[in-house]
């Protein structure tokens, strides 16, 4: 014989909190900038951009060259092949006499803060590719627009997704 299965009677749930570009950002760290990016492509861009800027803003991706690890995953990720300095994201999508363009996130208010290795890579890549330093996940997504379009974009023209209440 089997035993029916009971419930707890459902209660008022709270409102579920939605996770935004903003929300993400409001940490203030380079890392929420960064992860504020990438919500903006995935849940704003297709909504608010044409197809073909939307699918091509999914073709950027992190650099996992930064950050605190574990000595032994470190040690992994040197024999790997991680450089110091490298930027981090990339969007493979060639344009004009660029290859692409590189994207160095850094905390609000720390944007001339790059490191003597990052200044290497940065003069490096700029022989071949777009190189931007952004404090913030607005600028930072204005300045991939601004690429794939040709249209200047900055924080406040950037097209912004508005969520019911």
């Amino acid at each position: 014989m089997y035993r029916r299965r009971t419930f707890p009677k459902a209660t008022q749930s709270k409102p579920v909190k939605r996770i935004t570009p903003d929300s993400l950002a409001s940490t203030g760290t380079e890392h929420g900038h960064q992860c504020a990016l990438f919500c903006y492509i995935r849940q704003e861009a297709p909504h608010v951009l044409p197809s073909n800027i939307a699918a091509s803003l999914n073709r950027l991706f992190a650099i996992p060259n930064g950050g605190e690890r574990h000595a032994a995953v470190a040690g992994k990720m040197k024999a790997e092949g991680v450089k110091a300095g490298v930027l981090d994201t990339f969007l493979p999508v060639p344009l004009g006499d660029a290859c692409g363009l590189f994207l160095e996130m850094k905390a609000p208010g720390k944007l001339k803060n790059t490191s003597s290795e990052q200044d290497d890579w940065i003069a490096c890549l700029r022989e071949n590719y777009a190189v931007y330093v952004c404090d913030h996940w607005a600028d930072a997504a204005a300045t991939l627009l601004t690429y794939l379009t040709g249209t200047v974009y900055n924080r406040l023209t950037l097209p912004r997704r508005i969520y019911p209440s």
